[in-house]
């Protein structure tokens, strides 16, 4: 199907296109804005769409028999990369600073925002390949391959907003001058979470794919 393309390889086509005009429709797919007070049943949804509409609408379209394969290999595409966004904290936004968007800090002496910090520079840090952390981390037991698959997207967004506020509220949201200056304490106190993140989100995917396919 993907011609000798890995998953991790398409993996960042979704990001890749968002600098096409064409691909704006797709800029809220990456995301869901939900705040403290608010829950997810009655949550007022962008209908423009968002992380968890995006990711049954591209579902659909792998388990529809008539979907072209240009098509497939898209969807696969989105659902790939989407499953990894909604595992990260952040893209469970709190919608004043758009996900930690508008979050300054210094990561290491160098400025960029919080959301930048968990989507990537943490695990930069850590100065291993794509391939070296997944399979560092590819030891999850039977028990809890079954717990985490045995769950709902819904589900998924819901761990990543008490992350999230876990985060916030490890950081005093960021009032204090002094908190943002991010490095090695902050790393060593965040980076397994990063890492369980990962791992969960993997095996989450496996099995997504695993129902989708195997029918």
């Amino acid at each position: 199907m993907l011609n000798g393309q890995s998953l991790a390889q398409i993996s960042t086509y979704p990001d890749e296109v968002r600098s096409d005009p064409a691909f704006d429709f797709a800029s809220p797919f990456h995301f869901i804005s939900i705040d403290v007070d608010e829950a997810f049943a009655t949550l007022e949804r962008n209908p423009d769409g968002d992380i968890l509409d995006a990711l049954e609408r591209f579902e659909v379209r792998l388990r529809h028999p008539d979907t072209a394969p240009e098509d497939r290999v898209e969807a696969l595409a989105f659902l790939v990369h989407l499953v990894g966004d909604l595992h990260q904290p952040l893209h469970v936004g709190r919608r004043d600073d758009l996900g930690g968007n508008r979050v300054g800090v210094r990561w290491f002496r160098q400025t960029t925002t919080l959301h930048s910090v968990w989507d990537s520079r943490m695990i930069d840090q850590n100065g291993l390949s794509f391939s070296e952390l997944a399979q560092f981390l590819d030891r999850a037991t039977l028990p809890e391959i079954r717990e985490w698959q045995d769950t709902s997207s819904v589900e998924w967004a819901e761990e990543s907003r008490t992350l999230r506020e876990i985060i916030y509220a490890e950081s005093g949201d960021f009032e204090d001058e002094d908190d943002q200056d991010l490095g090695f304490e902050y790393a060593y106190r965040n980076f397994p979470r990063v890492e369980a993140q990962l791992l969960r989100g993997g095996i989450r995917l496996a099995g997504l794919l695993n129902s989708i396919y195997d029918n």
